[in-house]
């Protein structure tokens, strides 16, 4: 809303834009004139055989002046909607029946305002222009806030499940997996991040009833705000750790990354709280 404003206070109904010409009915531009044009000397005097002459231009079609009155009236659209135009005490306009959308998308009119900033040297285009680009740039933003896919992940060793009759108790490590985002997410698989080409994939115990209760079968959709829990065995896990510190891959000081993979292939990650070692020692009993 601030860039709104921002947009509306700077507003002028007359966009127009001076050019120079050679011998014209405008007003002579002596700074360009004694510059750039060749100079007659005459009993100490200077002659012109050529004057710059000043035109102001007002085109209707300019690209950058379309997008002002469009970008002028989603702004004042905005401040109506929000029923604000009265506690700003700001007028709003009518200006354009054209959307942001009919200038290209949001890359292509950040880099075409960028090289309009980069020639213009009238300082107010350039404000205009700078709060344009402003805008522009934060209203991305809230279209990709908008539209996010974002996981929170949350990893923990202290896991377990009893049986009603107190017969069977399974020990698990756990991956929560929470949708904070507005868009659904497709879990594809899960596992520990050892190095930028090595990843170790857990694939979860179809064959144990306990983990087919607690963990949804992948790959799962994850609907906005939804949980779900990926488990391993802390046996499994352990051992797991112990073999892969013999070999070299992780050191005990080492705190493990593990991480969730969508159908996009993008990768969620998470450092553990604990080290490698600190995991062992404390879940040793139920080796």
């Amino acid at each position: 809303m601030k860039q709104v404003v921002k947009v509306l206070e700077g507003y002028s109904r007359s966009d127009e834009q001076m050019v120079s010409m050679f011998n014209g009915d405008g007003e002579i531009l002596w700074g360009k004139t004694i510059d750039e044009s060749f100079t007659l000397i005459e009993d100490n005097r200077p002659y012109y055989k050529e004057l710059y002459t000043g035109k102001t231009v007002d085109d209707d079609m300019d690209y950058f002046k379309r997008l002002h009155e469009c970008i002028l009236t989603e702004c004042s659209n905005q401040l109506r909607q929000a029923q604000l135009e009265n506690l700003f005490g700001i007028e709003t306009v009518e200006l354009s029946e054209e959307i942001l959308d009919d200038f290209g998308d949001r890359e292509y009119l950040l880099e075409r305002i960028s090289k309009e900033l980069n020639v213009q040297f009238n300082t107010h285009r350039q404000i205009l222009l700078k709060t344009l680009y402003a805008y522009v740039a934060q209203n991305r933003r809230m279209f990709e806030d908008a539209n996010r896919k974002k996981l929170n992940l949350r990893f923990s060793d202290n896991n377990v499940v009893f049986s009603e009759n107190g017969n069977l108790e399974f020990h698990f490590v756990n991956l929560t997996v929470t949708n904070i985002g507005n868009r659904n997410v497709i879990i594809k698989n899960w596992g520990i991040k050892v190095s930028k080409k090595q990843n170790l994939l857990i694939v979860p115990d179809v064959t144990n009833p306990i983990v087919r209760m607690i963990q949804k079968p992948l790959p799962c959709t994850l609907e906005p705000e939804e949980t779900m829990d990926l488990v391993f065995d802390i046996k499994l896990f352990l051992r797991n750790l112990r073999e892969q510190v013999k070999k070299g891959v992780f050191s005990e000081k080492d705190r493990l990354i593990l991480y969730v993979v969508d159908s996009t292939g993008k990768m969620y990650c998470v450092k553990s709280e604990k080290s490698i070692k600190k995991y062992i020692d404390d879940n040793t009993k139920y080796e």
